[in-house]
Parts: C-alpha cells; structure tokens; sequence
C-alpha cells in the first residue's frame, strides 16, 4: 500500500515531465543523473537500546526537467545503510522528494544552484521475519554545483540537509500462513544531511 502510493505519486510526476518535454526542443533540458553519497542521520538519544551508525555510504537518482534557463524540477530519491550496534542489523534510510532547483550563472560550465523540495522518508530493518517500517514527510534545501565537462555531461556535487516528522510505525510478521502487520502512530522528528557526488547527463 505505501509502495503503491510512492509509486502513483512518481508515475504522475514523470508523466507531467514527459508532457512538458514534449513540446520542447531536445536542447539539454531533461536530466539524469548518478550519485554517490554520504549520509549523516541525527542520533544523540542516549537512552535509545539501538544506536545508529551516524554516517553511512550510499547512493542516489535526480531525474528533471529545466524549464528555463535558471528553473530546474527534479525528482531525486536517495539511500544509504546505516548500522547499528546490535549485531549485523543495518537500518536503511531512504527519501523520495519533488525538489525546485534554481540555477545561477546561465551559459557558463560551472554553474552553482540552490534548491529546496518536499517528499516521503522511510527508516527500514529487517530483522529474520520481523520487517520495522518508520515513514514520514519532510523537507530538505541545500547547494550544490554542476561542472560541465563535455557537450551534454557535467560533474556534480550538493551538500543538502532534511528535516523529516516521523509519522508511523509498521511492524510487519510474514510466515507462511500471510503477514501480519501492526501500525502505531508516532510524534517525532529527525534531522539528516547528505554530501553527493556524481555525475549528471543534460538530454
């Protein structure tokens, strides 16, 4: 069911980029790109049993569309697997977000940007047939830079900071006979960064 909703909510956005691509020239306006990443999650609760790794390697997809020069809308989804100090039990921490990029220095290679978005976050465990799912919304902003290398290609870099409400938990048994799930509001919130570098295609 929450896979569904993040799937439709993505098909959607896709389908209004490739309406919008449509009626416009191929002239360097859509953009794929790659990165990989290094995520930092907030955990200073001493009281909790588990702790979290704080940072962890992963990585992360950008698709969008440039409006106009300066306006970029993309959707960028990233994750990264964070340990923790019970055993080999990691606990994934992935975000999906629509996010408005502005971009300065039109007609240049190196051109820096500032960006902002909203979107859905989810803390993932699988522990044997015990499967814990913590989902929220939340935002993120931050900076970041492509460096156009060759015609159509750019290196690129981003520091960004999200801020996410905690919303449910979902704790899920599967065992031959189905899965049994238990869904339990929450009220908390976290904060995480990412620095990512990669490398963009302009189409």
């Amino acid at each position: 069911m929450k896979t569904a909703r993040h799937t439709i909510l993505t098909t959607l956005l896709l389908a209004a980029l490739l309406a919008a691509g449509a009626a416009a020239a191929q002239d360097g306006r859509w953009l794929i790109g790659v990165d990989g990443l290094s995520s930092f999650v907030d955990d200073n609760n001493d009281e909790d049993l588990v702790s979290i790794e704080e940072k962890a390697g992963g990585a992360a997809l950008q698709f969008g569309y440039r409006f106009s020069p300066a306006f970029l809308l993309r959707l960028y989804a990233g994750g990264a697997d964070h340990a923790t100090n019970v055993g080999d039990i990691e606990i994934r921490f992935i975000g999906s977000l629509v996010e408005g990029v502005y971009l300065f220095r039109d007609g240049r290679d190196f051109r820096p940007y500032l960006f902002g978005g909203i979107g859905g976050f989810k803390l993932e465990s699988q522990q044997d047939a015990l499967l814990f799912d913590v989902e929220g919304a939340g935002i993120s902003f931050g900076t970041g830079a492509h460096y156009l290398v060759s015609d159509g290609v750019s290196f690129h870099g981003s520091l960004r900071l999200e801020a996410v409400n905690w919303s449910k938990v979902t704790v899920t048994y599967s065992d031959p006979g189905g899965d049994v799930a238990i869904e339990t509001p929450v009220e908390e919130s976290g904060f995480a960064s990412k620095l990512s570098f990669g490398v963009a295609f302009w189409l």
